[in-house]
């Protein structure tokens, strides 16, 4: 019995061992994150290590091997004949080979070709995806961090201005309405205070899952939100339109597509042309009257071109070549729309951002100054001194929306115009 028990408590120990072998073997596999965050170690962290880009680049290689198989001749033949009469027996050994004429291989090869400049055109549009979410989520957590602190002083802002009345109240200096309106005004900042520190825990989780760390990744011990060059303007509209017309992943994926069909042309025309197979041998020839006789075997042999199958072939990825031309053209215009919109987008935010930080929040500052001053003169009451001060905090978090909404804005017209540079290649992420 004490035999069994021993067994059984070492299996139970060997299982608990073998499953955290297991687990720390998973974790020392998992890719490391950076302790000190930025939007430049995330998306060269998402580059290297997101499943998204993973399968991107699994799906370029994949073509690229159908390029290489499509550049190959094709496989040799090896024949056998033996024949065994009354009076001889004839053995025969022979290799064929097939040889493509008209541009066969060639057309085909740039089939492929275009096939995987196509699937470098998707993973080239999932990337600058995947870096334009890297990049709002880093704007998102900054304008969180903002709505924390500004909700955490309209918190303590209506706390004393509940207290202050309370004291008004007792002195008879305001009706029990107005308390209880302040009271509601507190209790609603005090919400808002907590629900932006949830707010900000889910905004610092979703740049992790943003970037592709792991589900169980720990936080890093700082996130910075800053981006080196966010503060360069954007080029002036016409450059931006003609950078689109080469950056955007639609007119890209048109482009593949034209050469795709371009390339199935070339196929279809090539298929006019019969292929030619060669053949070279050794036969042999032995009788019973003992005489053994040899020969060389040299061939050639080909299609006959008549009844041509090729010309519904020809004319219909000629129809799909003019097909995919034209629709080339309409995605120039839905890309000169969708630029033109988001253009227009992008400047409103600016102006939005400039008014509020050269105009209404200076004039918010200077007002609350005055009005300190005012209430350090013993000239008003400290209930107005608060109004003045949420007032101010509040005008400071809608210059933090207006910067959100300007970073999103920014990175969508990236995402449409601009080429993403691949970390490491470039000092840049513009190109």
């Amino acid at each position: 019995m004490n035999r069994r028990l021993a067994l059984v408590m070492s299996a139970i120990f060997l299982s608990v061992a073998g499953l955290a072998a297991a687990e720390t073997e998973r974790r020392n596999s998992q890719p490391a994150i950076h302790d000190k965050l930025s939007p430049e170690t995330a998306i060269e962290f998402a580059w290297h290590h997101h499943p998204i880009m993973a399968s991107a680049r699994a799906q370029v290689a994949a073509q690229h091997g159908r390029e290489v198989q499509a550049a190959l001749w094709p496989r040799p033949e090896l024949g056998a004949l033996l024949i065994e009469e009354d009076e001889k027996t004839e053995r025969q050994l022979s290799i064929y080979q097939k040889l493509e004429l008209g541009g066969k291989r060639s057309a085909r090869v740039s089939v492929a070709a275009a096939s995987a400049f196509l699937s470098e055109t998707d993973r080239a549009d999932a990337w600058r995806n995947l870096r334009a979410e890297i990049i709002e989520a880093f704007a998102r957590l900054a304008y969180v961090r903002e709505l924390v602190e500004v909700t955490g002083e309209l918190e303590r802002i209506g706390e004393e201005q509940a207290q202050l009345a309370a004291a008004l109240l007792k002195a008879g200096k305001l009706s029990e309405q107005v308390l209880l309106k302040t009271k509601q005004r507190s209790a609603l900042a005090a919400a808002a205070s907590d629900n932006a520190g949830k707010l900000l825990k889910d905004a610092e989780r979703q740049v992790l899952i943003a970037m592709g760390a792991p589900a169980d990744s720990p936080m890093p011990g700082e996130i910075d939100c800053n981006r080196s060059g966010s503060d360069e303007a954007l080029p002036a509209f016409k450059e931006l339109l003609q950078l689109a017309f080469t950056n955007n992943p639609a007119m890209t994926a048109s482009r593949a597509r034209v050469m795709i069909a371009d390339s199935l042309h070339r196929v279809a025309r090539a298929s006019r042309w019969s292929d030619v197979t060669l053949t070279a041998g050794y036969k042999s020839i032995s009788k019973e009257e003992g005489l053994d006789s040899t020969a060389t075997i040299a061939g050639l042999s080909m299609g006959l071109p008549i009844w041509d199958r090729s010309q519904g072939d020809i004319a219909a990825t000629r129809e799909l070549s003019l097909s995919e031309k034209s629709a080339q053209e309409l995605t120039m215009l839905d890309v000169a729309a969708l630029v033109s919109k988001l253009h227009a987008e992008y400047e409103g935010r600016v102006r939005d951002e400039k008014t509020l930080a050269a105009e209404v929040l200076p004039i918010a500052e200077k007002r609350y100054a005055l009005i300190r001053n005012r209430h350090d003169n013993g000239k008003i009451g400290k209930g107005e001194l608060l109004r003045a001060q949420a007032e101010l905090e509040e005008t400071m978090l809608e210059h933090a929306r207006a910067k959100l909404m300007l970073a999103i804005a920014t990175a969508e017209i990236e995402k449409a115009a601009l080429g993403a540079a691949i970390p490491g290649e470039n000092a840049s992420d513009r190109q």
